[in-house]
């Protein structure tokens, strides 16, 4: 099952704004679904590979929660 994180949920995870996970959408850095109501949803699995590719840190602890899985 893949899992889910909203904006905020992985700018949690990330230590950063939700203002700063949308821009790295924006710029491409972070792969995100853009849903019909201009929503993001992030895969947790892209989230560590964009951390990963720029050096960054993220507290998995914030993405162990079953509550939005697909």
């Amino acid at each position: 099952m893949k899992r889910w994180l909203s904006t905020l949920e992985a700018a949690r995870a990330m230590g950063v704004t939700d203002v700063s996970v949308r821009n790295w959408c924006n710029e491409g850095k972070l792969k995100c679904l853009l849903l019909p109501n201009k929503r993001r949803k992030i895969l947790v699995s892209d989230l560590l590979e964009m951390a990963e590719q720029y050096g960054m840190n993220v507290d998995r602890s914030m993405l162990s929660s079953k509550r939005a899985t697909v």
